[in-house]
């Protein structure tokens, strides 16, 4: 399987998705996997899957995303943040989302549902992150 290329977009959605998800490897959580982890050591299915949906994403909000001023990497970010539930994303004002462009692109975000990362397969870590 070829690797996708890493749109601005993409890679702040990864980013994101490292940030925020844990190793798993205390009993409070362990440390956020982007301490060893990095895009390279993204499995690559998961990889494809993730460039499929923030494609699929963009194009659907493309219309809406044009008027912010968030910028790609920061609106990825923002789409994995708001998707997952994590308290911040597209409602916030000072990057560009008025209320009702916030609104709407939560809506469509969450619509995708809740993902999740772990490293290796069944959380016995290989190197990679699923």
């Amino acid at each position: 399987m070829t690797r996708p290329a890493i749109s601005k977009f993409l890679r702040g959605y990864v980013e994101a998705a490292l940030f925020s998800t844990t190793d798993e490897t205390t009993p409070s959580g362990g440390y956020p996997l982007d301490r060893n982890y990095g895009i390279d050591d993204i499995d690559d299915d998961t990889l494809a899957r993730m460039a499929h949906e923030c494609a699929a994403f963009q194009c659907q909000v493309e219309s809406v995303l044009q008027w912010c001023d968030a910028g790609d990497e920061q609106a990825g970010r923002d789409f994995w943040f708001t998707r997952n539930g994590h308290g911040v994303g597209y409602w916030e004002t000072d990057r560009g989302y008025d209320v009702d462009r916030g609104e709407y692109l939560t809506r469509v975000a969450h619509a995708y549902g809740e993902v999740y990362l772990f490293a290796g397969p069944n959380g016995v870590d290989d190197g990679r992150v699923r």
